[in-house]
This record gives structure tokens, C-alpha cells and sequence, in this order.
């Protein structure tokens, strides 16, 4: 019961001063200079008195810092964990703030409205706008086998080592050279997405021509996707990007790396569950589906819910309004889907579900939806090896041993 407590206390969103000052550990006057200084946001909050109350988020920020003083080396230790400690790395490219992603200070919900995928590279890769016109690439025949049985994560790292053997530009790291090469290669894996050409159309219309060409609709859906899958912080893949960029390796194996985790069972895995939840809740119903679903997995794929959005992933949002909006009644089976999540449960989609549920909706090919995301995560891992290269320095982070004493 005391920790059900503890986790509802630490679950609320706003304090007011005297549990702000609680939990930093200081008087309520600090608390008022930290806000003066910009290290807090404050509002007034709701009833009669508009007493101020304080972002927790920011507050817990606060905190972990004067522990990281206090204690450096549990501070270094608990920022390599999800939630705990401190930022590990100096990053422009995303952030989220006020429960909401934005990309190089722009909202994604407003990059989905006015741009495209193609104007989303430009702005993560801060690259001038032609930077993906190089000339078209052809599909590599030797990948056709792992593109033909779905396993899209396998096909996208085995041709880029043969891209990175073969690339005339591949070792050059300075940043004109490493856009060129980025736009290689996003050139190169949608044409191991779709068997076809890629190079001479925007991303999106180069997969609808290709997995959806009956449906309209298509390219701005994709294109949606592609947005809101592009950057998400220092995740686990951009992370892992970033250290073998840091060692001076290639675009192309910094970008394998990074798709490499997304394969992972704590990444975009789900995105493959929550397909075979929806096929299965199609054919006997949205209760019976989740029941096998939390029973094979031990919780809800695309449902596990982030932190950091305690109202819900705005990508699921932006991504499942855009297709209630293109085909009305498409929904149906994952509208059944999120109920009963949200009303067995309590839990919310995640971007994870939404690619799940686009690529069931379009009917694509099996496995496109963790194929969609490596695609649109492509241009954030670019954008995360740009910015190592620049910094010029080895990640090399020290280990605590914990085994046997040396004799």
C-alpha cells in the first residue's frame, strides 16, 4: 500500500511550494529564486487563492542535479537508466517539454501540419533543401530474401556494411560529406523497403507507390508516421548511433547501430506485437485479444506508456487523428482496441500502436510497421551522428565493478 502511494505521489504533475521545497530539500524561498532563475516553470493553479504550483518534472530535474553533486559517481550510474539522473549528453536535435516532442524547437504536431518527412531531414540535418536530390539507387538483389520475409531491420543493417564497403564517401566525417551520406542512406534502405528504386520521390510517396497505391490517402498518412517516428531524444537507438560516431565510424554503421536497438524486444518490437493484437482482434473480438495478448507478453504491446507523456503520447494522437480523419470507420477494430486497453487496463496507445494500426488499415506488407519506423528514425540517427562527429569526442563511460576482488 506505501508503495502504491509512493507511486501515485510520484506520478503527479504539479507541487505546490512547500512540496517543492519537500522535495529539493531547501526553504520555499529557494524554490521562488529558482523560478526568478529559470530553473523551475511555475503556474498559477486552479480554485480562488491562485496559489503557484510547480512543474514536478522540473523539480525532480532539480533534484537529481544536487544529488549528482553529492554523490557523481551514483548520479553518472543512474543516467544511464530510463527516468533516473541526469542527461548524459548535450543534444539540439529534440526535447520534449510541456508533454510534447518537438523537433529543433518546433512542435511535431506543426511539422505533421505544414511539412513533410523530406522537410523534416532539412530541419533535423540543419542541411540546405536540396540535400536529398542525389541520384536514385536501385533496390540490392543480395537483401531481396530478408525483404521478402519481412525481416526489415536484418535487410536495412546488411545493406548498409555493403553500402559502407563499397561507398567512395563513406569515411569522409566532415558534415556536407555525412548529409550526402545520409541521403544515401534513406536512398538505400527505402529501396530495400520496397524492392524498388528510391532516391527520385519524397520518402513517403516512394512507400505508397510501392505498399499502398490504391489508397490516396496513403502518402500524407505515411508521411505522418515517418514525422512523428523521426527523433525522440537520447533514446536507446540514438544512444547507441552516437557512441559508434563517437568512435569515428562511418554514417552507415552509426546508423546500423541504432537500428540495430530498434530490433530489440524494449524497442520497436512492439510495433510488430501490437499488429498481431489487432489482426487477432479483428478475427475474435478486442477482449479476448488483449487477454492472450498481456498473457503471451506479460503487458500490452504498444501500450507500455512512457513517463515522460502522462496524458498520452501526442505521436498516437497526431498519428491516429490523421487517419480517423483520411478513412473514416478505418478504425473500427483499433478503436475497440483502445477502449478496452484504456477501460481494462488504464493505459493509452503509444507511436508504437499507431504505426501498428496505419499498417494494418493499409494493409502492408508484414513487418512495415517496425519497417516505417526505422525509416523515420533514420533521419534522427543522421541528425544524432552529425552532432557527434562535431563534438569530436569518444563516449566512453566508466564501469562500477561489482565481481570478485583481483587476487
Amino acid at each position: 500500500m506505501a508503495r502504491s502511494a509512493e507511486t501515485s505521489e510520484r506520478g503527479r504533475r504539479w507541487l505546490n511550494a512547500e512540496e517543492a521545497a519537500a522535495r529539493l530539500g531547501v526553504r520555499r524561498e529557494t524554490v521562488y529564486a529558482y523560478v526568478s532563475r529559470g530553473l523551475l516553470r511555475s503556474e498559477a493553479g486552479p480554485g480562488p487563492t491562485r496559489e503557484r504550483r510547480y512543474r514536478a518534472a522540473d523539480v525532480d530535474r532539480l533534484a537529481a542535479r544536487h544529488q549528482g553533486r553529492r554523490d557523481p559517481a551514483g548520479a553518472v550510474r543512474d543516467a544511464l537508466h530510463w527516468g533516473e539522473g541526469l542527461p548524459v549528453l548535450d543534444s539540439a536535435i529534440s526535447t520534449i517539454e510541456d508533454d510534447d516532442l518537438w523537433y529543433r524547437g518546433v512542435p511535431v504536431g506543426d511539422l505533421v501540419a505544414r511539412s513533410t518527412f523530406d522537410g523534416v531531414i532539412v530541419l533535423l540535418w540543419a542541411a540546405e533543401a536540396d540535400v536529398l536530390a542525389g541520384p536514385p539507387v536501385d533496390p540490392t538483389t543480395e537483401i531481396e530474401p530478408l525483404r521478402a520475409a519481412g525481416a526489415f531491420c536484418e535487410a536495412f543493417q546488411a545493406v548498409l556494411a555493403l553500402d559502407a564497403a563499397h561507398g567512395v564517401a563513406a569515411h569522409d566525417l566532415r558534415p556536407e560529406s555525412v548529409r550526402r551520406s545520409g541521403a544515401r542512406i534513406l536512398a538505400r534502405l527505402l529501396a530495400t523497403a520496397t524492392g524498388r528504386p528510391a532516391g527520385a520521390a519524397r520518402a513517403a510517396e516512394t512507400l505508397a507507390a510501392a505498399w499502398a497505391p490504391q489508397v490516396e490517402a496513403a502518402t500524407a498518412l505515411l508521411d505522418t508516421a515517418l514525422i512523428v517516428s523521426a527523433d525522440h531524444e537520447l533514446n536507446v537507438s540514438a544512444f547507441a548511433a552516437r557512441c559508434v560516431a563517437s568512435a569515428g565510424s562511418t554514417p552507415q554503421a552509426a546508423v546500423s547501430a541504432g537500428i540495430g536497438a530498434l530490433g530489440g524486444v524494449h524497442a520497436g518490437r512492439p510495433d510488430e506485437w501490437a499488429r498481431e493484437l489487432l489482426d487477432d482482434a479483428a478475427a475474435r473480438g478486442a477482449p479476448l485479444a488483449l487477454a492472450a495478448s498481456v498473457r503471451r507478453h506479460g503487458l500490452l504491446p504498444g501500450f507500455a506508456g512512457l513517463p515522460v507523456y502522462p496524458d498520452g503520447d501526442p505521436r498516437a494522437t497526431l498519428l491516429l487523428d490523421r487517419i480517423r480523419v483520411a478513412l473514416p470507420g478505418a478504425l473500427a477494430v483499433s478503436d475497440a482496441v483502445v477502449a478496452a486497453a484504456r477501460d481494462e487496463l488504464g493505459v493509452q496507445p503509444s507511436a508504437d500502436y499507431a504505426r501498428a494500426a496505419l499498417a494494418s488499415v493499409l494493409d502492408l506488407p508484414r513487418g512495415a510497421e517496425l519497417a516505417l519506423f526505422a525509416l523515420g528514425r533514420t533521419a534522427g540517427l543522421v541528425a544524432h551522428a552529425l552532432e557527434q562527429y562535431a563534438a569530436d569526442r569518444l563516449i566512453r563511460p566508466r564501469a562500477r565493478y561489482v565481481g570478485p576482488r583481483p587476487a
